[in-house]
């Protein structure tokens, strides 16, 4: 219920009382009452055909011991190769992987499920950590509470920075989450003064994330040894600081993509990348696509 609730609430119940360029439907394979894990009945009206018609297609979750039907699995390939914007919050990623749209692609899903979904889908290349993973037109999340970093990272792109951050304020949810799963798994408290001292240096960095710092610079801002900082730092985010650095530029170079008219060379150096080679080398390795296709999918998914 909680899945499925999410892009409900970001994309409609969020909007109430203003315009908004998203239709939300509901549909299951029967298209009548169905039944929650825990009983609660839905009354759903749409059968599986609704989503051949639908640019964003979202599964809010999934039973893991069954597999989707062959109509369901020819409706995502098809979805797929359209270009369609394709969505598997927590456990809805297994139909994702079921269709074969993960294949040798980064994805995640709930860490409580990773050793199964590895086990059953060895060609995807699962990853533990992330509260949510974009490779091409496919979304992959985490589990229960990353589905809100999920939806609101794609309704960013689909309008603006703005338009989620004011959404995030309703839903009183952070625009963006730093860090990862394993957070929640397993993370100290964060109480000393070092913590403290980091908390400040990612404030730092994240109001200008192109000025140039290195290891040496973040242990010096923070009063540590280089060897001390990358371990506490590794503590707090649970990654290395040059990786967190990385992926803070990543997302700003994500923002002028979406949000200026820039040229790629030009958004390189402002989001912090030495040259436009460098951005284009680390946008693939993480998105595997390129910044200019990644501006044009979204672009062009977005509503007008």
């Amino acid at each position: 219920m909680f899945h499925l609730s999410v892009p409900i609430a970001i994309f409609q119940d969020a909007f109430a009382g203003s315009d908004t360029d998203f239709d939300v439907q509901v549909c299951s394979y029967s298209a009548t009452e169905i039944k929650t894990s825990n009983g609660t009945a839905l009354d759903v009206k749409h059968g599986i055909e609704l989503l051949v018609k639908a640019d964003v297609l979202i599964f809010p979750s999934w039973d893991t011991k069954e597999r989707p039907s062959k109509a369901l699995i020819d409706i995502v390939n098809a979805a797929y190769s359209q270009e369609k914007i394709i969505v598997g919050l927590c456990l809805g990623a297994y139909v994702l992987a079921h269709a074969g749209l993960l294949d040798h692609k980064e994805a995640t899903t709930h860490w409580a499920s990773g050793e199964d979904f590895s086990t059953r889908f060895p060609q995807v290349k699962y990853c533990a950590d992330p509260l949510y993973i974009q490779q091409d037109n496919i979304l992959t999340s985490a589990g229960s509470a990353a589905a809100l970093d999920c939806c609101l990272f794609l309704l960013k792109n689909l309008s603006n920075s703005d338009v989620a951050n004011h959404i995030a304020r309703i839903m009183v949810s952070a625009p963006q989450r730093s860090g990862g799963q394993k957070q929640y798994i397993s993370q100290p408290i964060l109480t000393t003064a070092s913590d403290m001292r980091i908390n400040k240096l990612i404030e730092t960095v994240l109001s200008a994330p192109a000025e140039t710092v290195t290891l040496a610079d973040a242990a010096t801002y923070c009063a540590m040894s280089a060897r001390s900082f990358s371990r506490h730092f590794k503590r707090h985010l649970s990654m290395s600081f040059s990786q967190w650095l990385l992926s803070v530029r990543l997302k700003k170079a994500q923002d002028m993509l979406l949000q200026s008219k820039l040229t790629i060379a030009q958004i390189a150096l402002d989001s912090g990348f030495s040259s436009e080679q460098n951005l284009r080398k680390h946008f693939h390795k993480s998105f595997s696509t390129s910044p200019s296709k990644w501006r044009e999918l979204f672009v062009t998914q977005s509503p007008k």
